[in-house]
């Protein structure tokens, strides 16, 4: 495949690096590399002057070594895990979509999907309570009020905040918004901003399953919605049962393990 730059928004160093010990029979963190290379030095230009010297040239071989120690890297190690995988067919590229793809994608199956990135709003906007909370601390401290429903608004979405686990993200297949991959995305691997993640995007994954043709998937449960507080998850829960689109995913849509985000 040809060498490509990619502007890395999440990368999950740790299953890379177990996927490779798969392909590989191992892991390591460095590598020492030697080259050796002859040159020819002293070449006469042209001809000199004089009976015993008529023309050519002359010259003497000589080796130059060079050594060096290649330090891995995760960007270096997801490039030799998609190359081995390419070689040996088994990255499936989905550029396109349509039932019959849809229907024969398999479990375990690593893909690389043209999608269009969306962040749960409910995500997003626990996200600014938590960046809001000190800005309230900072006026109390100067005098100004805020009401008791804000700052316990302001609290539970915190507390929502810190208790999820991951980051619900969903992957709308680019041209084909109806096929969807359910992504949740750990904070440590995140290499950009929350905003910056939204948009059209390449993804990178192992398939876990596809949902049922009836079945409803809950972002919340997923993301240990389990252990927020009681009236945050009652909120939450009769959110879901409203139809809030970005809670709760219908089919056809699928479990994915996220392993690389890129542009």
């Amino acid at each position: 495949m040809p060498a490509l730059l990619r502007d890395f928004l999440y990368l999950d160093d740790r299953l890379t690096s177990q996927y490779l010990a798969q392909l590989e029979g191992g892991i390591y963190e460095e590598e020492f590399q030697s080259a050796t290379t002859g040159r020819n030095r002293g070449a006469e230009a042209g001809a000199k002057v004089g009976p015993l010297n008529a023309g050519g040239s002359r010259g003497q071989n000589a080796e130059v070594s060079r050594t060096r120690t290649m330090h891995q890297t995760p960007e270096g190690d997801f490039r030799r895990l998609e190359k081995l995988l390419d070689d040996e067919e088994g990255l499936q590229w989905l550029e396109a979509f349509d039932d019959e793809i849809w229907h024969e994608l398999e479990r375990g199956e690593t893909l690389r999907i043209e999608s269009v990135l969306e962040i749960s709003s409910i995500y997003q906007a626990s996200e600014m309570a938590s960046s809001v909370g000190p800005l309230v601390a900072l006026m109390e401290t100067v005098g100004e009020t805020v009401d008791a429903e804000t700052q316990e608004a302001i609290s539970g979405m915190t507390r929502f905040s810190e208790a999820l686990k991951d980051i619900p993200v969903v992957a709308h297949a680019a041209g084909a918004p109806k096929y969807k991959f359910i992504c949740p995305l750990k904070r440590d691997y995140l290499r950009e901003d929350l905003g910056a993640l939204a948009g059209e995007c390449i993804v990178v994954g192992s398939l876990q399953r596809r949902l049922k043709p009836t079945e409803r998937y809950s972002i919340l449960d997923s993301l240990g919605a389990s252990g927020l507080p009681r009236a945050q998850r009652r909120q939450a829960e009769r959110d879901i049962k409203k139809g809030a689109s970005d809670l709760v995913i219908r089919a056809p849509a699928a479990l994915l393990t996220p392993l690389a985000i890129y542009r």
